[in-house]
């Protein structure tokens, strides 16, 4: 095995791994080298459960999902000679996407610190192409959040609440709008942005100020759903600092609380053209999108 080409052991590994019955601890412990591919095979793609998959993973031990199953790298460390330390290598393989399920969500207010650290135990987060996040932030412990988010750099990035989609709840809160946009702004890489249910702290402007037109050339989309304290010149300010963005889409999004009134185009408009601009000049029909989802059971709401 090892006078072969790594990427021809790559490739047998994925096979025994994906298709065998053989349990992937059995395969694992045979060689050290062998140890090492079938790491970098399991945490290309990521998925955390709970808290403590985070914190095992970080601290050099970890329990990956795939494929809907639990894969126990803890019981291949106890197992794989110990070639450094206590750990089965000094820096988790490179991951391409990373999933945070909705049952990791805790009151621990310390969850984006563990989130940090578990950046911090990868090699590399070069490959990154996708974070997924169906977790809620706290006001306490919000300033964790661009320790965590700035440590990263991917194509696709998505955070939304962890509770069920007809439920209207707040995951980001306020005091986590701002560091997440100071995170952000250095995301060069950026290519399609999904933020909901997000409670705005200076009414979007730290989403226009976070966006460069140098740093995210890349950027094509952006979707924001289930947010309040929205600024109707806010997403108008985004598109004239991106050129190159092809649309934000709006779904839900309210110029005050949940219990007022949604931000439609015409909102939009009559601001832009009270300060004395042309609407029509600035070219914005076709790449800004309103939509309702969601209607309040509760006020008579019916998307309007």
């Amino acid at each position: 095995m090892e006078a072969l080409p790594i990427e021809i052991g790559v490739q047998i590994l994925t096979y025994a791994i994906t298709d065998h019955p053989t349990p992937i601890s059995s395969i694992a412990i045979v060689h050290s080298s062998w140890a090492a591919i079938v790491l970098s095979i399991l945490h290309k793609n990521l998925i955390f459960k709970n808290l403590s998959q985070l914190i095992g993973f970080a601290q050099g031990y970890s329990s990956t999902g795939r494929s809907g199953e639990n894969h126990h790298l803890a019981s291949i460390a106890d197992n794989v000679p110990k070639h450094s330390g206590n750990r089965i290598c000094k820096a988790a393989p490179s991951p391409c996407t990373i999933f945070f399920l909705p049952s990791i969500t805790t009151t621990d207010v310390s969850l984006f610190r563990h989130i940090s650290a578990m950046f911090q135990s990868c090699a590399s987060l070069e490959r990154l192409e996708r974070v997924d996040m169906r977790v809620n932030s706290h006001m306490k412990g919000a300033s964790e959040v661009y320790n965590a988010l700035s440590q990263i750099n991917p194509r696709y990035f998505s955070w939304r609440s962890p509770d069920p989609d007809h439920h209207f709840s707040i995951s980001i809160v306020s005091l986590a709008s701002d560091p997440l946009s100071k995170a952000m702004s250095t995301w060069s890489n950026l290519q399609h942005l999904r933020l909901c249910n997000m409670h705005l702290l200076s009414r979007g402007w730290e989403l226009v100020n976070c966006f460069d037109p140098n740093i995210h050339r890349n950027l094509e989309t952006i979707h924001i759903g289930q947010t309040v304290q929205m600024d109707p010149l806010s997403p108008v300010g985004i598109l004239l600092k991106l050129p190159m963005l092809r649309k934000i889409s709006l779904v839900d999004v309210y110029l005050g609380s949940i219990w007022g009134k949604r931000l439609r185009v015409e909102d939009m408009k009559w601001v832009v053209e009270d300060r004395g601009h042309n609407w029509d000049a600035l070219n914005l029909n076709s790449r800004i999108v309103c939509g309702v989802e969601r209607e309040r059971i509760i006020g008579g709401d019916r998307g309007l």
